[in-house]
């Protein structure tokens, strides 16, 4: 017997097939498992920078990242270095300390500007003191060093140019950059006595840049890497779930329908009826019906059962083309011949025609599989939302998009659509080559 090479492209499209489900299988370890814990808490992503693009294209835009700043303790004061080369300012500076006493923040600049930019208790290492959001403090600087404007004016402005730029009359919208070594000095003060912070107190300061990680952050602030990486593993269950469903159901409806008799003109009945059912619609509609509507607009569906009905309404096309080969076995010559010599009709189907439908059942789940994923993807435009999977991240990027940013960036959305593209390229052509190899037409 000949055996059977398989082709390269057979190979690259079941390593890309691994790769996908090696990442679903080890989810958990590839990024912060509190991250995919509080993916749905908006408290727990607030110090993040929102829209933050990738850090990667960062880099070639020259935008800054988001980092933590490593403090040097001298005299009773931490000292924080930030070398400051990028096209932009960062979107803020959050100051993290547990100390019971008041601070002082100030920054010196590359031109030996002093600049006291806050004063006063910290709120704690869970919440933060975000040093860019004092309105107050910002307009008295910008109208030292940019020029007098409407107080109005600097709001949801970077006003953090007004700092890392030369002083000049519009420096708050057009400034004159000043890269260098920023020296960020915290120290504690006290109108009644000398007070100075202990080396063993802790004080923390976080660079809000505008990239961040590696897939960036959506308008909550929310890491697009943890939120893609956890949701795979239940998009990609879920795919497997609903092609095997599909396949179960039409191999049920195809083998019934072609045996004479009440459940045969039944099941044929059930199997014409869904390949004329609109999809979209009615997998919409169900899901409507056998899910629950959040504050939030969005249909909370069990994953199991929507993978019960995508695999339903799947199932059509595929149990019309099992009917016709059982059909079209039942009236070979082996199939009657075991008929004639008393063999049971469900003998014959499980004995023999099983085998013939065995590399077909293999084909069709092979096709399946990126149907349900791209379903899965599109019902997410609708707000169905069945876990936390693709279609579910995949909603709440349209949903936050229109309501935050009137727009989707592309961080957000690529990475789910390649991945529904490169496995559906795979998976048909495996489809193609089961077909050319082992089903006979």
């Amino acid at each position: 017997m000949k055996k059977r090479k398989v082709p390269k492209r057979i190979a690259v499209a079941a390593t890309i097939i691994s790769l996908y489900v090696i990442l679903a299988i080890f989810a958990p370890y590839l990024t912060n498992p509190e991250h995919i814990q509080n993916w749905n808490n908006k408290a727990y992503w607030e110090h993040n920078p929102s829209n933050a693009v990738p850090t990667f294209y960062g880099r070639l835009k020259n935008l800054p990242p988001t980092e933590w700043l490593e403090g040097t303790y001298a005299n009773g004061k931490l000292i924080f270095e930030y070398n400051f080369s990028y096209s932009e300012v960062p979107t803020d500076i959050i100051l993290f300390s547990d100390v019971k006493k008041q601070l002082k923040v100030t920054i010196v600049t590359p031109l030996n500007d002093s600049i006291a930019i806050f004063k006063g208790y910290p709120y704690g290492l869970d919440e933060g003191v975000f040093l860019a959001r004092n309105y107050p403090f910002y307009y008295k600087l910008m109208t030292e060093r940019c020029g007098v404007a409407p107080a109005y004016f600097i709001v949801f402005k970077p006003v953090l140019n007004i700092i890392f730029s030369k002083p000049k009359e519009d420096c708050l919208e057009n400034p004159n950059l000043v890269h260098g070594t920023y020296k960020i000095i915290v120290e504690a003060v006290s109108k009644r006595q000398n007070v100075r912070l202990e080396p063993n107190e802790t004080v923390r300061i976080m660079i809000q840049g505008k990239s961040y990680g590696i897939l960036g952050t959506d308008p909550l602030g929310r890491d697009v890497w943890a939120g893609f990486v956890g949701s795979t593993r239940e998009s990609i269950l879920i795919a497997v779930m609903g092609a095997i469903m599909a396949l179960l159901f039409a191999l049920i409806l195809g083998t019934i329908g072609a045996v004479p008799g009440i459940a045969g003109r039944f099941a044929n009945l059930i199997s014409r009826s869904i390949t004329v059912i609109p999809l979209l619609p009615f997998a919409g509609a169900m899901a409507i019906v056998i899910g629950n509507i959040t504050l939030d607009y969005i249909i909370d569906v069990n994953p199991v059962w929507l993978s019960v009905l995508l695999g339903f309404l799947l199932s059509g096309e595929a149990s019309r083309n099992i009917r016709t080969i059982v059909k079209g076995e039942l009236k070979k010559g082996y199939a009657e011949s075991s008929v004639a010599l008393g063999g049971n009709m469900w003998w014959v189907l499980r004995k023999h025609i099983s085998k013939v439908l065995f590399p077909y059942s293999l084909y069709q789940l092979s096709i399946a599989i990126p149907r349900v994923l791209a379903l899965l993807t599109i019902m997410g435009f609708f707000s169905i939302a069945p876990g936390f999977n693709w279609g579910s991240l995949m909603s709440q990027t349209i949903i936050m998009g229109a309501t935050y940013t009137y727009r989707l960036n592309w961080w957000q959305v690529l990475p789910v659509g390649v991945s529904i593209a490169v496995l559906s390229i795979s998976f048909t052509l495996i489809a193609t080559w089961i077909e050319d190899e082992f089903i006979k037409v």
